[in-house]
């Protein structure tokens, strides 16, 4: 019997697989039979139509025609358009691209066509979708009528930089938006009405009368103990609506009960106009008093007590907390963080204490129990005033004795410079990056523009493209002359590291500290403090029953001889 070559065999096997996947190869079809989808988007944002090039974009038909028009030759099988925003990934808004989406992943379709790549996203994830499928070849050719997409590395690179540019864009719009809104706000205007019973003039709130009678009757009827149908009823009749400046006419607004709560609830009618977290009390000599208001301040109130007298009570009204010693007060015996909040005593002066709040806590029993063995009032709350003094003067008998303490304090501050220096480092790689491939691009653009002949359509989308770069490689070389500045400052601060900490800038650093904490400055600076120097602060029944330090604080800060200090100190 002659021996088995097993080696020949193996060779055999993969010249075989050599043969399958070049068949493999050679049945790939070519672009004409592939099966193509158009993407079209406007953001629902962007509905007016504007001049020039813009038209296009604010128009699903247009985007549509001029993909079909840029690739006749190509077997486009479907189209996708949506009115949606796609500054912000959700698939539950955006329902054609998720379908499109699918259909790629699924096998259905080929090719993907689009006007450019910001009507695909102009958020990351979804951009990450777009690269990673075609990385996965699922999307097997992707054009766009107004940019150049070629399907290697370095064009994978060059459109995920275009879906940067498009995020970027978007986010400076809408930052640049919500500064306007904000700038308006603060001068008691707004940019579009939206506030029934007022209409706008030179941006300002007016009453618009008989809608604003209708307001005040609606509070009214509030008042009276009227139900939310009762009035959603009346304001219907009444049929009060907006006044549209651009078509010169009201739209009626339909007011249900939801609605009519909503009004009823909104503090803009007394004069208190709310955006995000500004108040702008628009009834203050600041705007000559020119605002109207359709409710008084006792009136607004007094109709949430009818609605809601559980939870609208003036007397009841919560005060708001603070933060300052917020998760660092530990109750002693249900080991769980303590409330902090506002209240007054017998004097009507407000203090803050620290309470536990822990439903079937044991604190009150142990405290009756301190008071009949030691025969001091201690109370279940404690005064934070008490606290901080306390603190403070553990801060004021630090003790900088143990070279540790500044080994380790030096240690600390060299590697928070060294993060800032690689973080820096880091930024200005990057950036250096983007404005070598924005220089490129501009001047892709640049060369395009002067082969079009004028009449080209195409000329005044270019010049606007290039315009835009030309601004952010602008912003893009501030940036990096920046980061240089920083890179430079904390490398001449790591050189000098050993003289950054020493004994009397230690010293000093706990005085100022213990300082503030007594001086009653602003509520993030005693937070800082308090998180710096300590990790938590335990209460009993008698008051700190201990204190923990963080290190390496705690080579310096010694708890152990102060406890009963604070003990005594906590008695009201």
């Amino acid at each position: 019997m002659h021996d088995i070559d097993y080696k020949e065999l193996t060779t055999l096997y993969a010249r075989e697989k050599i043969e399958a996947d070049s068949k493999s190869l050679r049945i790939e079809r070519s672009p004409e039979e592939f099966r193509y989808v158009i993407y079209a988007r406007k953001s629902n944002k962007n509905e007016k139509m504007r001049s020039g090039e813009d038209q296009v974009l604010n128009s699903i038909e247009r985007q549509i025609k001029e993909c079909q028009n840029s690739f006749k030759n190509l077997n486009i099988v479907a189209e996708f358009y949506e009115v949606v925003s796609a500054r912000k990934s959700n698939s539950n808004k955006r329902e054609e691209f998720s379908k499109m989406i699918k259909g790629f992943k699924t096998g259905e379709y080929d090719g993907l066509i689009a006007l450019m790549p910001d009507r695909l996203s102009r958020n990351m994830k979804d951009a990450g979708e777009i690269i990673d499928l075609l990385d996965s070849n699922k999307i097997k050719d992707l054009r766009f009528s107004r940019y150049t997409f070629t399907n290697d590395t370095n064009g994978k690179m060059a459109l995920g930089i275009q879906f940067v540019l498009a995020k970027t864009y978007s986010d400076n719009t809408s930052e640049h938006q919500k500064s306007t809104n904000e700038s308006l706000i603060k001068k008691g205007k707004v940019a579009r009405n939206y506030k029934l019973g007022y209409k706008l003039k030179e941006k300002s709130h007016i009453p618009d009368p008989p809608h604003f009678e209708t307001i005040q009757e609606a509070f009214k009827m509030s008042l009276q103990g009227k139900t939310l149908n009762e009035i959603a009823s009346y304001m219907n009749s009444k049929r009060i609506g907006l006044y549209e400046e651009s078509k010169k006419q009201y739209k009626t607004k339909v007011i249900t009960n939801q609605r009519a709560s909503s009004i009823l609830n909104d503090t803009f009618y007394t004069g208190l106009l709310v955006y995000n977290s500004q108040i702008v009390d628009l009834t203050s000599n600041k705007f000559k008093n020119l605002f109207v208001p359709a409710v008084s301040f006792e009136d607004f109130i007094k109709s949430k007590e009818k609605r809601d007298p559980n939870k609208y009570h003036s007397r009841k009204l919560k005060r708001a907390s603070t933060t300052a010693l917020r998760g660092l007060c530990i109750c002693a015996y249900c080991n769980k963080a303590m409330a902090v909040y506002k209240s007054k005593g017998q004097s009507q002066v407000r203090f803050l204490r620290a309470e536990c709040k822990t439903k079937d806590c044991q604190r009150s029993k142990a405290v009756k129990i301190a008071r009949e063995e030691d025969g001091i009032k201690y109370t279940v709350s404690v005064r934070a005033r008490i606290i901080l003094d306390h603190l403070a003067e553990l801060l004021n008998k630090s003790s900088l004795d143990d070279v540790k303490l500044l080994d380790s304090l030096k240690a600390i501050a060299l590697k928070e410079l060294k993060n800032k220096l690689s973080s820096a480092e880091s930024c200005y790689t990057r950036l250096e990056e983007e404005i070598i491939q924005m220089t490129t691009n501009l001047s892709d653009n640049q060369n395009l523009r002067a082969s079009l002949d004028d009449n080209d359509p195409s000329k005044k989308y270019l010049i606007q493209q290039i315009n835009q770069l030309a601004r952010e490689i602008d912003e893009s070389t501030k940036e990096l002359n920046n980061c240089e500045r920083k890179i430079i400052n904390y490398k001449e601060l790591i050189k000098n590291s050993s003289d950054l900490v020493n004994s009397k800038n230690v010293s000093n650093i706990f005085k100022k500290s213990a300082l503030m904490l007594q001086s009653e400055p602003q509520e993030h600076l005693i937070q800082q403090i308090l998180k710096t120097f300590f990790s938590n602060i335990t209460l009993d029944a008698r008051g700190i029953a201990s204190v923990k330090v963080k290190h390496p604080y705690d080579l310096a800060i010694k708890t152990r001889d102060s406890l009963m200090v604070g003990r005594q100190r906590l008695e009201l």
